[in-house]
């Protein structure tokens, strides 16, 4: 058994246990895949379920078509197959008898409809439910060793789409065309599919921070943000340059130096035990001061991993607290509308006294020609 994978079931059984938790029920893809190893993008998360017994070994119940697959990459417990033409339900049923449940069971609340949950009721005498949702997403914030080389290699797989996106970068060039070179390169160095849509977005449409890829053609002197991001094993990188191409002004060189220097600020105070609305302040504090903080509206950061989003939000009301283990994305950005936008976007490992930073990927301005 990989001794990683045996320590998060313990944490998780250990939070279902204060929880008065006696057995849970995992449908999502990713805390599947946190807590057994299985791996895979072939399905829905409504066709697998993972029941956790307090005092008992994980069973994953898959559909045919992913039973073998689950057998290979399962790292603990069994796997069962569900059988044609059952339901989870009724194949469940059998599962639980012997367990003589007194507790509540825990469930993912928000991704399980209403109807299943009060079949499930039911069916199974269940006395109460409790959601698990965030207890998971909490435990999952902290990385392991093995989490955190995965996402090591995403994030360099990611800065081969970056470096080949600056290499096509002129004016002419279409965004979709960047976007799709940019991809291209991640494949092709073991990439296994896109974080989250790629975003190239260029001249006025830079100052939209979730911006659309368009066809938009570059035009000389136009900022152009390149947020790109990919796959490893199901763990994900998110890394943000902005580029000028051709020409830079010197209101543009003022944009970029102010986002600059808030991400060092901010970078400089990120360690574990802080409030992750600290970063954020120092950020949005010197960005303001340089008189462009009306133009940051969005959070600095956020944790990534199985998810593109997940905790800990860095942002000015965040309650959070920073833990060693952590990985976040580290991305002030100013947007002036009409005009265009400037992000930078890194990410870290938090340590007990300052980051790891994962990007080796260059900060400075690259004016490209």
């Amino acid at each position: 058994m990989n001794l990683n994978f045996k320590l998060r079931l313990d944490n998780f059984k250990s939070y279902l246990a204060s929880r008065n938790v006696d057995v849970a029920l995992i449908v999502s893809h990713e805390n599947i895949q946190y807590i057994t190893g299985f791996y895979t993008t072939t399905y829905p998360p409504k066709d697998a379920y993972l029941v956790i017994p307090v005092h008992g070994e994980p069973l994953l119940i898959v559909p045919s078509v992913n039973y073998h697959e689950a057998l290979r990459e399962v790292k603990l417990g069994s796997v069962e197959k569900l059988p044609q033409g059952s339901t989870f339900i009724e194949f469940v049923k059998g599962v639980l008898k012997g367990l003589r449940l007194k507790g509540a069971m825990g469930i993912e609340d928000e991704l399980l409809p209403y109807g299943f949950v009060k079949r499930l009721r039911r069916a199974l005498k269940i006395k109460s439910f409790t959601s698990i949702s965030e207890g998971l997403k909490r435990i999952r914030s902290v990385k392991d060793s093995e989490e955190l080389q995965l996402i090591k290699k995403a994030v360099a797989t990611a800065e081969k789409g970056l470096e080949r996106a600056s290499e096509v970068i002129k004016a002419g060039v279409k965004e979709f065309e960047v976007a799709a070179e940019a991809e291209y390169a991640m494949r092709m160095y073991g990439g296994q599919g896109i974080a989250f849509d790629t975003i190239v977005a260029s001249g006025p449409l830079s100052a939209y921070p979730h911006a659309t890829t368009t066809d938009k053609v570059i035009q000389r002197g136009d900022f152009v943000i390149v947020d790109i991001g990919t796959r490893i094993l199901g763990y994900r990188s998110d890394v943000t340059r902005t580029f000028i191409a051709g020409s830079v002004s010197a209101k543009q060189r003022r944009l970029y130096e102010a986002v600059l220097e808030a991400q060092k600020r901010a970078l400089n105070v990120i360690k574990s035990g802080i409030r992750a609305s600290k970063p954020d302040r120092e950020a949005r504090y010197y960005i303001s001061r340089r008189g462009l903080g009306e133009w940051f509206t969005h959070g600095l950061g956020h944790g990534i991993g199985l998810n593109v989003h997940e905790p800990p939000t860095l942002s000015p009301t965040s309650n959070d607290v920073l833990r060693e283990g952590n990985v976040v994305t580290v991305e002030p950005g100013v947007y002036v509308e009409g005009f265009g936008g400037v992000r930078i976007e890194d990410m870290v490992y938090v340590k007990s006294e300052g980051v790891e930073l994962l990007t080796s990927f260059g900060r400075d301005l690259r004016v490209l020609t």
